[in-house]
């Protein structure tokens, strides 16, 4: 299975570089192959599983996914960014400003920037 993951990251980082399905699948079997990850399989069935691949590939789910996973990863440094600057504000007793900030965006942006968040 960690084989097969490493191939799918593959695979990923050609599309992210703007490779169409068809190539980027290309490029990682030929990487995958030279770099013994799952060599056997893409060695001796390469057009099977690229046609596979292709047949099952959607490009509307992939691209649905990779938005959802950027949502995921910028809600996480946003959550983290704020933490930190209530952290911050709670250490420094300054209970106006942390108010402050949770409702006037641009309040809360320039406290980040003081605080280098």
């Amino acid at each position: 299975m960690k084989e097969y993951a490493q191939f799918v990251a593959v695979s990923r980082q050609y599309m992210a570089e703007g490779l169409n399905a068809q190539e980027a699948f290309a490029e990682a079997i030929d990487y995958c192959v030279d770099h013994g990850i799952l060599h056997e399989v893409l060695k001796n069935y390469r057009a099977e599983v690229l046609g596979m691949l292709l047949e099952e590939f959607d490009v509307d789910k992939y691209e649905r996914t990779i938005r959802m996973e950027g949502r995921i990863e910028g809600r996480e440094e946003g959550i983290e960014q704020l933490s930190g600057l209530t952290t911050i504000l709670l250490e420094q007793n300054r209970m106006q400003d942390l108010k402050r900030a949770m409702k006037d965006k641009k309040y809360r942006e320039r406290l980040f920037r003081e605080f280098g968040l």
